[in-house]
């Protein structure tokens, strides 16, 4: 993108996709000292906002997401922005924001994901991550491909993505701090319900596919020169899913509120 859709924040960076008014990337770096360091703020009080350094007409509004039935879901999570108020702060401008399918996805599958993610940090020194939309073709029963999305807004504004990738380049160092193993990997997911047991193995592609899709070159040259597989180097297993502790369904509701456009339907 122009070097004005690139938003430099204390957390992360991203590149702002004003077409699509959603991230086209954002890039992290994780350590273990951030990702699990004493936090220092949290997200129980925070409310997402509209980013001003946006263009009122190229910029996606919190009215676009209400009523959409689609989560106000994070690039860079929420918890991986708790070592700075300001980070946590930032990570709530929808600059930050993609619209993503609610249970089954962003409350569940994704979020296991972004776990994962961060547990890297327990197995690596440095943990580099690039999260972001894709629109991938599907194949209709005459053979052709499309591709078919929503957008969400009145009028319509917010494009909603029909997948997500995450693209992670890991490294250790030696006792001199010199880059001595890399290893990468990187995982394309549909914006869909997707079953807890499903095998995150499933998901793992190529570089090159994430970048056929987003139109983003990954990490282009590494410090060494042959990265292992990710999934070959460390277990590409998902957390176990996450049971919230028994408490009083006020506070349960507030805590998806902070999540979701909506609060979540009861289940049948």
């Amino acid at each position: 993108g122009s070097k004005e859709n690139v938003l430099h924040r204390e957390g992360f960076v991203v590149g702002y996709d004003a077409r699509a008014r959603t991230p086209l990337w954002v890039a992290e770096h994780l350590t273990k000292e951030r990702v699990f360091g004493k936090p220092v703020t949290d997200r129980k009080k925070l409310e997402f906002a509209e980013d001003e350094e946006i263009p009122e007409r190229f910029r996606a509004k919190l009215a676009d997401y209400r009523g959409s039935g689609f989560d106000r879901g994070h690039l860079s999570p929420a918890a991986d922005n708790k070592h700075s108020e300001r980070a946590m702060n930032e990570s709530f401008l929808l600059t930050n924001i993609a619209p993503q399918v609610g249970a089954g996805f962003n409350r569940d599958y994704w979020a296991r994901l972004e776990n994962f993610v961060r547990n890297l940090t327990r197995l690596y020194d440095d943990v580099y991550v690039v999260s972001g939309p894709a629109y991938v073709p599907q194949k209709n029963d005459k053979g052709e491909h499309w591709i078919s999305y929503k957008v969400i807004g009145t009028p319509p504004n917010v494009s909603v993505p029909t997948h997500f990738y995450k693209v992670v380049l890991c490294e250790r160092r030696g006792a001199d701090g010199a880059v001595t193993q890399t290893a990468r990997g990187a995982f394309l997911v549909p914006n869909a319900p997707i079953a807890e047991d499903a095998p995150l193995e499933a998901y793992s592609v190529p570089v090159s596919e994430v970048e056929r899709w987003s139109g983003v070159v990954f990490y282009g040259e590494l410090p060494v020169a042959d990265p292992k597989a990710l999934c070959t180097d460390a277990k590409c297993i998902l957390p176990p899913p996450y049971v919230p502790k028994a408490s009083p369904a006020a506070d349960h509701k507030t805590a998806d509120r902070s999540r979701s456009a909506d609060p979540p339907r009861k289940a049948p």
